[in-house]
């Protein structure tokens, strides 16, 4: 290689290590930027959350979350259109899709543009927007809720999100929910809160009795099995296991063995009555259900009767 060449490569290779440190620089820098406008979004200092996103985006195109943040700026500064025009680019970044098309809606309305914000509330469920009560609460949808087409939208995100409590599945029970007065032969025993629990997917016992015991169950439907199932905790530990369920009616069992050595079958009927109780039996059988002994036989009157 001759010095002519030597020099030159030298030369290029000057030339790229100061490209890259340049880069590098730039690029830190942007970070550092957009860190500070991060701060100023969350101090409420929008004017310098503004400026500085605008640079960041300007200088990073591609950064979804700096663009969902301009967004949030403009929105909260009322410049609605430049709302809109900062979270549809996020969006086309796939940066917090649910939340930016959310917001978009968001945006339309406080514009007066209900057909524009409905579409984009459709375009926010189909990404997964599932705060159904935000719909009720957010002023910015104020102009939508008088709407005919708004009822809908909140249905359709209310099944979405809490889909247990449309499926019938999962409602077999609903007929124990409710706070109880328990008597047995028309002496009260305890009281039990029967609640719904877990968007729908479950049903929580709280049993206080007379004497001071308590105890807990958790009763949901195993869709892996098609059974519902109850656990109890309580003095002992108790699970049960559906054997059949009919109309405001359901049968558990729960196997265990005694101190003999021998298998107990231990069943729970849960069954509404025509004058609004419910009576909870246990009877349990140590002849493989040739015959049966009732363990607790009571029922359940509402307390607001």
């Amino acid at each position: 290689m001759n010095r002519s060449t030597y020099s030159l490569l030298a030369t290029l290779l000057l030339v790229i290590l100061q490209m890259t440190a340049t880069t590098t620089a730039n690029s830190q820098s942007t970070t550092d930027l957009a860190q500070r406008a991060a701060s100023a979004l969350q101090s409420g200092d929008l004017d310098a959350a503004i400026r500085d996103l605008t640079q960041v985006v300007q200088s990073r195109p591609d950064d979804g979350v700096s663009w969902f943040r301009l967004g949030m700026a403009y929105h909260q500064k009322s410049s609605y259109r430049r709302a809109i025009r900062a979270f549809t680019t996020a969006d086309s970044l796939g940066t917090a899709s649910a939340t930016a098309r959310y917001n978009i809606a968001c945006a339309h309305s406080r514009l007066g543009d209900v057909d524009a914000s409905l579409t984009w509330l459709h375009k926010a469920v189909e990404a997964g927007f599932r705060q159904h009560s935000l719909l009720n609460t957010d002023g910015d949808l104020a102009a939508l809720r008088s709407d005919s087409r708004f009822p809908d939208i909140l249905e359709t995100v209310k099944r979405k999100a809490t889909p247990c409590m449309y499926d019938d599945r999962y409602r077999t029970m609903d007929f124990w929910v409710g706070n109880w007065n328990v008597f047995v032969n028309g002496r009260q025993v305890g009281t039990n809160t029967i609640s719904v629990v877990s968007d729908g997917c479950a049903l929580l016992e709280d049993w206080k009795s007379g004497a001071g015991n308590t105890g807990m169950s958790l009763n949901f439907y195993d869709p892996a099995v098609g059974k519902w199932k109850q656990t109890w905790i309580g003095q002992e530990v108790s699970e049960y296991v559906e054997v059949s369920h009919g109309d405001s009616e359901i049968l558990l069992q729960y196997d265990n063995v005694d101190s003999t050595g021998t298998t107990v079958l231990n069943r729970l009927l849960l069954k509404a009555q025509p004058d609004g109780s419910v009576r909870q039996l246990f009877t349990s059988s140590s002849d493989e259900g040739k015959s049966w002994t009732t363990g607790f036989d009571g029922s359940y009157v509402r307390m607001d009767h």
